[in-house]
């Protein structure tokens, strides 16, 4: 009947292990394909065993590559493979939106999920301002959530994100919102001293 092999199949990120599978083989051709699955916010980087500390780079990992490393001399030997997954990255790139003006520089930046990306700011001469208007957040071009992908999402200046969605490399587009700027006009009473002011939106 041969030896009983078994072996693990893991999901993990740097140390921290995700899930684990005991495949128990019989038989020199026991072995079935594993296909290795991102959790949200990863993605696959390979798959590595402890016995001979081959990557396979594939994710679908097939019963000749468990076979390869795992069955030697006619016989299995207990090995663990182990699937790999990194953090997503991005580029967040940044637009002046509709009347906008760019003559500041908004440089490319990088986003790693599970990473606070702190939002920056705009509406001075050094990034992007609208004359006119106040700046009034980033509509970014992913969804806000996986369940209403037509929800637009909007984020403010000093937010915290670590959720970005999107596939590993993917850019990200922030476009600039703006408001009009609340303006103040004051009517002098002639001859009396006495003003009167009244806050108006922007004309």
């Amino acid at each position: 009947e041969g030896e009983r092999l078994n072996t693990l199949i893991k999901r993990q990120h740097a140390l921290r292990e995700l899930e684990t599978y005991d495949v128990p083989l019989r038989g020199e051709d026991a072995a079935q394909p594993v296909t290795a699955t991102a959790p949200l916010g990863y993605h696959f980087t390979g798959w590595k065993n402890d016995r001979d500390f081959q990557i396979f780079a594939d994710a679908v990992l097939t019963a000749d590559q468990i076979k390869s490393v795992a069955w030697q001399n006619g016989r299995w030997y207990t090995t663990t493979f182990t699937a790999m997954f990194a953090a997503n990255e991005f580029t967040i790139h940044f637009v002046p939106g509709d009347g906008g003006l760019g003559a500041g520089n908004m440089a490319d930046m990088l986003a790693t999920y599970g990473v606070n990306f702190v939002v920056p700011g705009a509406g001075d001469e050094t990034t992007f301002y609208r004359p006119g208007y106040i700046f009034a957040g980033w509509q970014t071009d992913e969804a806000d959530h996986e369940s209403d992908p037509t929800t637009p999402r909007v984020l403010k200046a000093g937010d915290n994100v670590a959720d970005f969605f999107g596939n590993h490399g993917d850019t990200i587009t922030l476009t600039a919102l703006w408001e009009p700027k609340p303006i103040t006009i004051t009517w002098i009473a002639a001859p009396a001293r006495h003003r009167v002011a009244r806050e108006l939106g922007a004309l």
